[in-house]
């Protein structure tokens, strides 16, 4: 099974893709960080390294950013708890919107 996730990314990430919403389709068990790789992998590092913490090695893309907001169904994910955040919070559900913001800085 997998579960359709409508993104929409706001802020400096938005600047960053060609299109500020989008579809993505992960499997049903995934994590909100999950997403976040898949993300990576489609957008390259400029884009991790907008929203993942700054770390080398094997320990890279593990923990997100504290300024990045995150919204699974209108619930804040607090970035500590993104790591087992699932994507998918019920039996039925197979739709998930993710809004993702990240504020601009300066003035």
């Amino acid at each position: 099974m997998s579960v359709q996730v409508e993104l929409s990314l706001f802020g400096q990430l938005r600047t960053l893709v060609d299109a500020p919403k989008m579809k993505v389709e992960m499997d049903d068990e995934a994590t909100v960080l999950d997403l976040f790789r898949h993300l990576v992998a489609r957008f390259g590092d400029r884009f991790g390294s907008r929203v993942f913490c700054q770390t080398q090695g094997q320990g890279a893309w593990q923990r997100i950013q504290r300024h990045v907001l995150v919204f699974v169904n209108d619930v804040k994910i607090e970035p500590e708890d993104l790591p087992a955040a699932k994507l998918k919070t019920g039996e039925a559900s197979t739709d998930v919107q993710v809004f993702v913001m990240q504020p601009f800085t300066g003035g």
